[in-house]
């Protein structure tokens, strides 16, 4: 009997040289807590992402304008109007590869023939996975001031905080040590990432271009979160925050880590530190505490893609560690670039001739 395929799974292209996981819209018909895939969620950028490198035109850039095709007997869903997907059905590339689903995303659901019954255990992964990466362990613990972003941000008090207006930097640094440990993350990683999304570098009036754009954007999708969608997807899903991450993004890695570490991106203390509302709005930018918490979900996901293991625990080999950068700004030129660019900064750090401004051990 074949099993339902769920978001979470892992897919494999037979061109392609990394693995990718489906994400399947939550409105879809949900089994348990993960949503199941249909033979439409066949979109690129959308149900899946690139597959790294194609070995017929070298850039992966998915072409799959057709649904998935069965591998079996059809099993409906909806009314008995939607094919449902399974383990045994393929996708076919019009570049020539061949997707296939590697784990269907729940290994303890299956199927009768008129999807009456499933049974689900767990999520996958424990939520207590810990990756780590070997040869950065001296790298030296910063304490100075923070050159960038700018020192006014976005942020949801803590209920004995209500009348604090100064936070230290190496209190923001404890932040971002604490996101990067709820989920298993290197904390030298997320440090890294961080200083290239915030460039301590350049002018301050370049800084204060940044700080305008990104709260223009943030503004834009909490205007487009509560009256129904009115602001363009262009503006509104755009960048922005701490970690500078898109909001299809944000809310992907927070599904991921719900569907598959069952857990929710923000610890409780977190989540409902000021005085017992809800932080989790899933918009970035309008808490820099949250983005801290957001990003360190979308590195673990990246994690779980790059590495091919879903629930990975253990070390990064540096190829794989490149790839988690890279994959963090998207792909083509300008992401591998940017891996460069952290690589180099991090063994210049572990070599004493760079600083990680937002490393504190």
């Amino acid at each position: 009997m074949p099993r339902q395929v769920c978001s979470g799974a892992i897919l494999r292209c037979s061109l392609g040289s990394n693995p990718s996981f489906l994400t399947v819209q939550p409105h879809n018909r949900v089994i348990a807590k993960n949503p199941a895939a249909n033979i439409h969620d066949n979109k690129p950028g959308v149900n899946f992402q690139p597959f790294g490198a194609c070995a017929s035109v070298g850039l992966c850039v998915p072409v799959t304008p057709n649904p998935w095709k069965l591998g079996g007997k059809p099993v409906k869903v909806g009314g008995g109007k939607i094919l449902t997907l399974t383990e045994k059905c393929t996708l076919s590339c019009q570049i020539g590869g061949v997707i296939k689903v590697i784990d269907p995303g729940q290994s303890c659901v299956c199927i009768d023939q008129d999807i009456k019954s499933v049974s689900h255990n767990k999520t996958p992964c424990t939520g207590n996975e810990k990756t780590t990466i070997e040869g950065y362990e001296g790298i030296d613990s910063y304490t100075g001031d923070l050159p960038s972003p700018l020192q006014v941000m976005w942020y949801a008090r803590e209920g004995n905080e209500l009348l604090k207006s100064y936070y230290p930097d190496s209190e923001i640094r404890s932040w971002i040590r604490d996101a990067a440990d709820y989920h298993g993350i290197p904390h030298v990683l997320m440090a890294v990432i961080l200083q290239q999304e915030n460039a301590p570098s350049v002018p301050k009036w370049r800084q204060f271009l940044q700080f305008g754009e990104r709260t223009v954007t943030t503004f834009s999708a909490i205007v487009d979160e509560h009256l129904f969608g009115i602001v363009p997807d262009q503006i509104s899903g755009g960048s922005s925050g701490f970690a500078n991450m898109s909001r299809a993004t944000l809310r992907d890695a927070a599904q991921y880590t719900e569907q598959n570490y069952g857990k929710n991106p923000l610890p409780e203390d977190i989540r409902y530190r000021l005085l017992g509302w809800d932080q989790d709005t899933r918009i970035p930018g309008d808490d820099y505490k949250a983005d801290l918490y957001y990003s360190a979900a979308h590195l673990r996901q990246l994690i779980d893609r790059e590495t091919g293991s879903r629930c990975h625990s253990g070390a990064l080999t540096p190829e794989q560690l490149r790839s988690v950068i890279a994959a963090y700004n998207g792909t083509g030129p300008l992401a591998e670039k940017y891996a460069d660019d952290a690589m180099e900064l991090l063994n210049n750090a572990a070599n004493g001739n760079a600083t990680l401004y937002f490393y504190e051990k």
